[in-house]
Formats: structure tokens, C-alpha cells, sequence
């Protein structure tokens, strides 16, 4: 995560994209009392490690953000807390800067990956093979199937979340921060143009239909939440985050050859931790000594 306070502003810049970062800060809502003061323990410790924080309690927490259930007693605001105008626009930018660079794109399913002779093959579902010097296995919860083929079994499951993304007028203004639910499992952050209604966390098969009244239960609360928050409009969607029992992802050479290279299970924190795995993947494929001590993350670890 240090290592992402760096990476991630760096490559922003060098993409031109450092526009997209939004400095909103996040307000964390107790309805529990005890609960909230058991919690400012939790934010001590990271208060510890550089995460300043305010406390605002009962009806200075009003003051400070009008609009609130009056069943909010307090609230933990963090002003430093970012999020990204848009996740998926971030996805579209980026690829296209490395179209421009010469990056060739394949949409395809892979059906199997192996290693001989110092080059790796990738067989796609369409009968085309691809073949490289070196390979970044980056293929989330699928990439347990993938690396079982290369001898590494890694416990990687599809841990879902599901979102409503409303339009921007849900909300009157005055509603800029990311509003975090923290009793209750999801958060509200606004977007350009958008207003995304998040969380949740489903284990099931990456095949199982997406169970939808997931995300219309935290839109549900949100609306008690938030007595001003119009819920018409809403589009709602499930993802996939690549979960590891034991929270770090695994970054690192496969067991079958040094040309491959995984980069997967980042749970919670795909989008936060991305430029800094890049950064470690590309210090890997030029054997050069890494920013960080991958050794815990190696997938030989299960």
C-alpha cells in the first residue's frame, strides 16, 4: 500500500491522467455508539501510519453534513481520501494511450497457458495461439484455473459486490464526499456525472447468475439513509473481486518458468494497488531487484 501512494500518482502523471483523481475525502457514519467508540481504536492505529482523521459526534456531525438520518451519531471524516471520477473511463484511457504505443489488444477467452523452449503459449477459445517471451498472468478469479495448469494452486475465488450507479441529480448539492456505511457493509461515492451505491460481499460460483437484490437492498438503505437521495434511474451491476484467504495477492514468477509472471487476488484493492503491481511485474520481467520483497507474496506460499 506504500508502495501504491507512489506508483499510482506516478503513472497518472506519465499517462496525462492525474485529472481523474477526485480529493473528496470519505466520511465513515456510526448509528452505534458503542460501536463508534470501539471503532476510534481502529482509527488511532491508523491515524499511527500517516491516516489523519476528524471525529464529529452527534449534532456537529449534522452540522457538518446536512441530510443525514437523524439516526447518525457520529462520523469519522478523512480528509484525504480519493477516488476516481470514473473506474471503468480510467480502464478506457489508459488502453487507449497504450494503443497509441503499439499495444495489441486480443478480446478472447484463454483456455490454457504453458512454457517451452524459454516462450510461453497462451490457446485462446478461438484457436489462435499466441506465443511470447514473457507473460503476465493479471486474470483475476479465473487466474486460479490458469495458474493449476502451470502447478500452482492458488485458492482464488470470485468474492462478488454489486452497485447501483445513479445519475448525479440523486443527490441535491452539498453531497461531495464519499459517504461510508461503516455498520453496514457499503458506501456511496460520487463519480463524474454519477452517484455509485456500493459494497457487499457474496461468495459463489464465477457461473452463478448475479443476484441483484443484493445491490436494490443497499440502494434500499441508502434512500433510509439518506432521506433526500431519489433512487429512479438506477443501473445496477455485480463484479468479481479475486479474494486470497489470506488478503495479499500474489505477485511473482510461476513455479513452471521465470517467463511467466503472476499478478492476481487483490480483493478489495484491485484499482488501489494496480500501478504498484505493474511497477513489481515489470521490475520482474527485467530481473531487476524489486521496489518491495515479493517473497510473501510468492504463490508457492498456499
Amino acid at each position: 500500500m506504500n508502495l501504491s501512494k507512489t506508483a499510482f500518482p506516478q503513472m497518472l502523471k506519465r499517462s496525462g491522467l492525474s485529472a481523474m483523481i477526485i480529493n473528496n475525502g470519505a466520511l465513515h457514519l456510526y448509528q452505534s455508539w458503542s460501536f463508534y467508540q470501539q471503532d476510534l481504536k481502529n482509527w488511532d492505529f491508523r491515524k499511527q501510519h500517516g491516516i489523519e482523521y476528524q471525529a464529529y459526534e452527534r449534532d456537529r456531525l449534522h452540522s457538518f453534513q446536512p441530510g443525514l438520518s437523524s439516526a447518525f451519531v457520529a462520523g469519522i471524516f478523512v480528509p484525504k481520501w480519493q477516488t476516481i471520477t470514473n473506474p471503468a473511463d480510467l480502464c478506457s484511457e489508459l488502453h487507449c494511450k497504450l494503443s497509441e504505443r503499439g499495444v495489441v489488444t486480443y478480446i478472447s477467452n484463454a483456455e490454457s497457458i504453458d512454457n517451452a523452449d524459454g516462450r510461453t503459449q497462451v490457446k485462446l477459445s478461438d484457436g489462435q495461439i499466441l506465443e511470447a517471451n514473457n507473460t503476465v498472468l493479471a486474470a483475476g478469479p479465473w487466474s486460479a484455473e490458469l495458474s493449476k495448469q502451470l502447478g500452482d494452486n492458488v485458492p482464488v475465488i470470485g468474492e462478488r459486490g454489486y452497485n447501483t450507479t445513479l445519475p448525479k441529480t440523486a443527490l441535491p448539492e452539498g453531497y461531495n464526499k464519499t459517504l461510508v456505511f461503516s455498520e453496514h457493509g457499503f458506501l456511496i461515492t460520487p463519480l463524474s456525472g454519477h452517484i455509485r451505491i456500493g459494497g457487499a460481499s457474496e461468495i459463489a460460483a464465477l457461473d452463478q447468475a448475479p443476484n441483484y437484490q443484493r445491490a436494490r437492498l443497499m440502494a434500499e438503505k441508502a434512500g433510509r439513509f439518506l432521506p433526500e437521495l431519489n433512487l429512479d434511474n438506477g443501473e445496477e451491476w455485480m463484479g468479481q473481486r479475486p479474494s486470497i484467504p489470506d488478503t495479499l495477492p500474489v505477485i511473482g514468477y510461476s513455479s513452471q518458468s521465470d517467463n511467466i509472471i503472476y499478478a492476481f487476488g487483490h480483493g478489495h484493492l484491485g484499482l488501489t494497488q494496480s500501478a504498484a503491481t505493474a511497477l513489481l511485474v515489470s521490475e520482474l520481467i527485467t530481473k531487476k531487484k524489486t521496489s518491495i520483497d515479493v517473497y510473501p507474496l510468492r504463490a508457492s506460499r498456499f
